[in-house]
């Protein structure tokens, strides 16, 4: 696995070496220094994603940072919330009739931030600090995994979009995006059993930080 993150205590997240229609690290994007990021608005390409946003004025931000989670590895992830924000980033995929499931990382800093995500006309989620049981995304600063299945009923093309809708200060971040068919390439479980976590021995890492957003 490309890398190791925090779910509460450290976590590795198993995976098939079998290839996905989606698996999303963040790092080809862009080369950045350590602990720094680089800001796209609305309209502009980003890797194979598109940034939903005001053009030239907000959008969303890649960023490579140790923080939050482990220093065990590089890392590039991205930050919903810009500089400024709101923003998103959006895909379109050519997808043939039958079930598919998502399974992707996000970590907020700030309460009064949300995630829209799911496929255009087919299924939309929300997770926020406001609701409860799955849809809870814990304002810790720490990495949660979020898992989703689509029944897509009819070959087409179909947009995959990740959205906050607030701007201000604090962060909302995703990583580590896999999208498949449910089943995986060749009939394997491509997209977790579902998702295998193997806790660490490693313990937890002390006292991450909260912190205002980048100005």
């Amino acid at each position: 696995m490309r890398k190791t993150l925090l779910l509460g205590c450290l976590v590795t997240l198993a995976v098939s070496s079998q290839a996905q229609i989606i698996n999303e690290g963040f790092e080809g994007i862009d080369t950045l220094p350590e602990n720094s990021y680089k800001a796209y608005t609305g309209g502009q390409a980003y890797g194979n994603w598109k940034v939903v946003g005001t053009p030239s004025v907000t959008g969303i931000d890649l960023v490579r940072d140790v923080w939050p989670g482990s220093a065990l590895g590089s890392d590039y992830w991205t930050d919903l919330a810009g500089t400024p924000g709101p923003g998103g980033i959006t895909r379109d995929l050519n997808l043939k009739k039958g079930t598919y499931t998502l399974a992707f990382l996000a970590f907020t800093n700030n309460g009064a931030y949300q995630i829209d995500f799911g496929i255009q006309g087919v299924e939309s989620r929300t997770i926020s600090n406001s609701l409860v049981g799955a849809d809870n995304l814990p304002v810790n600063a720490n990495w949660t995994l979020f898992t989703e299945e689509y029944e897509i009923l009819s070959d087409g093309t179909y947009a995959l979009s990740f959205v906050t809708p607030q701007g201000g200060n604090g962060n909302v971040g995703i990583d580590d995006i896999l999208f498949d068919t449910a089943g995986g390439p060749g009939g394997q479980q491509a997209v977790p059993e579902p998702f295998t976590l193997a806790l660490g021995a490693a313990g937890l890492v002390s006292a991450l930080r909260r912190r205002r957003h980048r100005n």
